[in-house]
């Protein structure tokens, strides 16, 4: 069976495990299940951006503590992408400006459920969905070109706007909580299928 396999199956039996004031708890305790567990090898960040992963390894943090992923763990020459999420009190994740990557597996912590589950990209955001939020960037950067073009918006000030995007979900707890959702079985399954061998 899959080391990383195993791991996952050990996180999805964790209770709520947050980060608090600027502690990494949840991605330490993954860190702790990928020696202990998966007997994986650490690789520091800095060795990793030079030699890279070797097979049963794996880098904390690559590329810093504010970019994704977390963890890239080397299986059977397979890279795979891990990211922590938590909240305390809902029980989605919040992604902010940045959608999901498909691959990526998601090991998510809800203090509201006091459980863990797991899904990946995929799993929650359909192609479909991700197209029409590609076209709507496009026309969005369209109309600001457009009145950034206009006279008018030069001035001696040098006001400009900044467009951010937020991604939210939004609804009834039934399509927004990975936890109740009616799907969360087939999304845990998806990201433990991810990494079979």
């Amino acid at each position: 069976m899959s080391r990383l396999k195993l791991v996952l199956q050990e996180a999805l039996k964790m209770p709520y495990i947050g980060n608090f004031n600027g502690t990494n708890n949840h991605e330490k305790e993954i860190f702790n299940f990928l020696i202990k567990i998966g007997n994986f090898k650490e690789i520091k960040a800095s060795d990793f951006r030079v030699e890279g992963l070797q097979n049963n390894s794996f880098v904390f943090q690559p590329y810093g503590s504010q970019k994704h992923p977390d963890f890239i763990v080397m299986e059977n020459n397979r890279q795979f992408h891990l990211e922590c999420k938590t909240n305390k009190t809902q029980g989605f994740p919040v992604f902010n400006s940045g959608l999901p990557p498909e691959n990526c597996i998601y090991i998510f912590s809800s203090g509201k459920h006091n459980q863990t589950t797991l899904f990946t990209g995929k799993s929650v955001l359909t192609k479909e969905k991700r197209n029409l939020y590609k076209e709507l960037d496009k026309k969005y950067r369209e109309i600001l070109k457009e009145f950034r073009d206009h006279p008018s918006w030069q001035d001696d000030r040098g006001w400009d706007f900044f467009p951010r995007k937020m991604y939210q979900l939004k609804g009834s707890s039934k399509k927004t909580d990975f936890f109740t959702h009616k799907n969360r079985s087939k999304c845990e399954q998806e990201a433990l299928d991810e990494c079979t061998l």
